[in-house]
């Protein structure tokens, strides 16, 4: 029996050796009546603590997936129902990184709540790699609906790739509602439009004007195009000029130079990045060419990332309402899959906007203005 646990994850490795056991057991490749391998066995191969296993093994017992006998092992329960495709459902995303966590667990906990299952799956942006995903499922008949990020390409791609999924009862979330619309699917989108005018009006009520905004140049970024009209908007509605040479697109690594060149050449003294991650790139440039955040500069990132928080100056940011998003996906998905709503729901989140310090008036005093 082969398990991988990735130290790397921020998900707790109690959780990955929990899912992975679920699985193999949801998939019969755990039988029911086949004793586990041993809290030794497990420490050792796995290399991690006993509290870790001892963890996992606890909640699959409550979840009556795992029954304990005393002095002769762990074994797999038999099951109660046809556990080999009812009461599971598969979360396809495209990383395990800290930003995926919260949605996560809005999506296990109602699940649980209702007696569902949950199966992750990391598809890694790979269009063929998710296919593959749903293929299996249809093979083994072992799930009963989806929750899935869809490929961040509109058009065919993700007409394709919806084809795939209608095989079963699914929910899409981090979407934008552009890729969707004229679609009759189920979704919960972020309102990335609203989050990006949150910020830049923040930025103009500090009284700044030379407001930039950095994107991402990869192809058919729907999300992109919202955070960059709610930048220009509220420019605008603001009475201040849309200034496209304020706007600076990057994408894979050569970028230190080019947010440099930006800097210094365009001016700004605040600046509204698609992502924490890139608010962080600005921060590291900034601080090498000299300039001060916020002092010199005033930042604003986007998705409030644990990058966030511990920046050498926290960083204000648009915070998704990613715990909430798990739960109404999850909480659509077991409806549709108990044949309690019909009609399609496409459901839009507001995101909310964390103060920190990387933000201050125009000339230095650190700002609150809303």
């Amino acid at each position: 029996m082969k398990i991988l646990l990735d130290k790397r994850k921020p998900i707790p490795l109690y959780r990955q050796l929990k899912e992975s056991l679920k699985e193999k057991i949801l998939s019969q490749e755990l039988f029911p009546n086949q004793v586990i391998p041993s809290l030794q066995e497990l420490t050792s191969t796995l290399e991690v603590s006993k509290i870790t296993v001892r963890q996992a093994i606890r909640e699959l017992t409550q979840e009556e997936l795992l029954i304990t006998v005393p002095g002769k092992g762990t074994f797999v329960a038999e099951p109660k129902v046809n556990v080999s495709r009812l009461f599971s459902i598969a979360m396809l995303i495209p990383e395990t990184t800290n930003f995926f966590a919260p949605l996560i667990q809005g999506v296990e906990d109602f699940a649980q709540e209702k007696g569902y299952h949950l199966i992750i799956c990391n598809t890694e942006y790979n269009v063929k790699k998710t296919a593959k995903y749903v293929s299996e499922f249809e093979e083994r008949n072992n799930i009963d609906g989806i929750i899935s990020a869809p490929p961040r390409e509109g058009g065919q791609v993700l007409m394709d790739y919806i084809k795939h999924l209608r095989k079963h009862p699914f929910v899409l979330i981090e979407v934008a509602m552009e890729q969707v619309e004229g679609l009759e699917v189920d979704c919960v989108c972020m309102d990335s439009y609203a989050g990006a005018y949150q910020a830049v009006s923040h930025l103009i009520k500090l009284g700044h004007k030379r407001i930039a905004y950095m994107g991402t140049n990869l192809r058919d970024y729907f999300t992109d195009n919202e955070r960059l009209n709610g930048y220009r908007d509220a420019l605008v509605d603001s009475g201040l000029p849309f200034d496209a040479s304020l706007v600076l697109n990057i994408g894979g690594t050569k970028y230190f130079q080019m947010i440099k060149n930006f800097l210094l050449e365009q001016k700004p003294t605040a600046m509204f990045s698609f992502n924490d991650n890139q608010a962080r790139e600005v921060f590291d440039v900034a601080k090498a060419v000299g300039l001060k955040v916020p002092h010199d500069l005033s930042l604003v990132g986007y998705d409030d990332t644990e990058v966030a928080k511990y920046l050498e100056v926290p960083l204000t940011t648009v915070s998704p309402p990613k715990y909430e998003m798990g739960k109404k996906a999850a909480w659509i998905l077991i409806d549709k899959v108990e044949g309690k709503a019909k009609d399609c729901q496409q459901i839009l989140l507001e995101p909310t906007l964390v103060f920190r310090q990387s933000t201050a008036e125009r000339g230095g005093e650190l700002g609150k203005k809303q």
